[in-house]
């Protein structure tokens, strides 16, 4: 009998049979998680129109000089999972002042600060602000107000523009 040699693999360090094993198990979850990310681009395309500058997202009201109009902004949650969001909006401009309120309580400070939370907010749940806004009886004829939701830090605001127009 004649002995035969077969090549053989080298054997695999210790290093690379943990790396692979543990891509093996990662790749679902990171295939998931990118899905959900995928989601989302797909839910901003199909629900609405996100926009920090509030581009296409305002209202515009009449308000007599000397006196106070209110609009209503509608803060909602449209990500997949629960979530806080921070508002900020500004304290108004000459002849124009803007307070801000959840339900009765006025929040004008912490919507100034951008430290006014919605509080977490399942997937789909919203709060709503009453802005109310006062016009000297000298206001120009036009006030234009941003207020801007962020979901974390870093995250891209998205804004809903107050326009008031003094008669």
């Amino acid at each position: 009998m004649t002995p035969e040699l077969a090549a053989a693999a080298p054997p695999r360090s210790d290093f690379a049979t943990e790396l692979s094993d543990t891509v093996k198990l990662a790749l679902p979850i990171v295939l998931a998680q990118a899905g959900q990310a995928l989601m989302g681009v797909v839910d901003t395309a199909v629900v609405g129109r996100y926009s920090a500058t509030a581009q296409g997202e305002s209202k515009t009201i009449s308000v007599a000089r000397g006196s106070s109009g209110v609009l209503f902004a509608n803060i909602q949650n449209d990500g997949l999972t629960a979530d806080a969001l921070k508002v900020v909006g500004p304290t108004g401009q000459a002849g124009f002042t803007v307070h801000y309120f959840r339900g009765a309580t006025d929040v004008t400070s912490q919507v100034n600060a951008g430290t006014f939370s919605t509080g977490t907010l399942a997937p789909g749940a919203s709060v709503t602000l009453k802005i109310v806004v006062h016009l000297s009886a000298t206001s120009a004829n036009q006030g234009s107000f941003l207020i801007q939701a962020t979901s974390k830090p870093g995250a891209h605001p998205d804004g809903v523009r107050a326009i008031i127009n003094a008669q």
